[in-house]
């Protein structure tokens, strides 16, 4: 099951693809620290997830729609906060579209710590990319389970997990795939081309078990190839992987 900050994200994926009319992907990164004086946009969400969720961006640097010189609109007194306003509007209708959610309240706050829960993006559009953090405190609400409960059962997942932690597990690289029949196998010789149903500059799918865990391009180091990754999937996704092997 997915947690509210992977719906989410799909979420605004789909509003800013409608508003923005160009294509958007979220690429984790490493956390990055974020000015505690600096102002966030701050969605409390009610329904079946139910908590705070902090947005951490350079408002300035986000795209609007096409229209008007961004030089002539930044010089316009209010034009941060119009930006700012305009963002929040969409990260809001995000929000309100993730199956559970009964509201959706905004409001800018300043001087708010991080916490260990905050994880940072890259939204790449198709000419920029900008940092992007969020500080998920969402959590799926559960009248029949104490927080002590939670607690203990989360403290024996990590226990559990531990002892897995050290098998080693065969990765591979899948460039594409093709469809032949029996006949076209057979006939293969050596100088035979068999074209794939992937772009040269799509990304390759790095695979465990049968299960694409992520996604990336593909380097030389030290005369061998290797992968830099730009996607991941969802950790329970690739603990899937793991159970695939059994």
């Amino acid at each position: 099951m997915k947690n509210f900050l992977d719906e989410f994200l799909a979420a605004v994926t789909r509003v800013l693809q409608r508003e923005l009319n160009e294509s958007v992907l979220f690429a984790p990164c490493a956390s990055s620290s974020v000015d505690p004086e600096s102002a966030a946009l701050e969605l409390t969400i009610k329904g079946e997830h139910a908590g705070r969720l902090r947005t951490f961006a350079d408002w300035a640097s986000l795209p609007l729609p096409a229209g008007g010189s961004p030089q002539q609109e930044d010089q316009q007194q209010g034009q941060r906060q119009e930006r700012k306003d305009r963002w929040a509007a969409w990260l809001c209708a995000a929000a309100e579209s993730v199956p559970g959610t009964s509201a959706v309240e905004c409001r800018e706050v300043s001087g708010e710590p991080l916490g260990s829960l905050a994880v940072s993006y890259e939204m790449r559009f198709s000419a920029s990319a900008v940092r992007i953090t969020f500080s998920d405190e969402v959590r799926k609400k559960d009248s029949g389970r104490t927080t002590q409960t939670a607690a203990a059962d989360s403290g024996a997942r990590v226990k559990n997990l531990d002892l897995f932690l050290d098998i080693e597990l065969e990765a591979s690289l899948r460039f594409g795939s093709r469809e032949l029949p029996l006949r076209e196998v057979l006939d293969l010789g050596p100088g035979d081309v068999v074209e794939l149903d992937r772009n040269v500059t799509d990304p390759v799918d790095l695979v465990v078990g049968d299960k694409i865990v992520a996604r990336g391009e593909v380097v030389l180091v030290h005369g061998n190839f290797g992968l830099r990754v730009t996607e991941v999937a969802e950790p329970r996704s690739r603990l899937e992987s793991i159970r695939c092997l059994f």
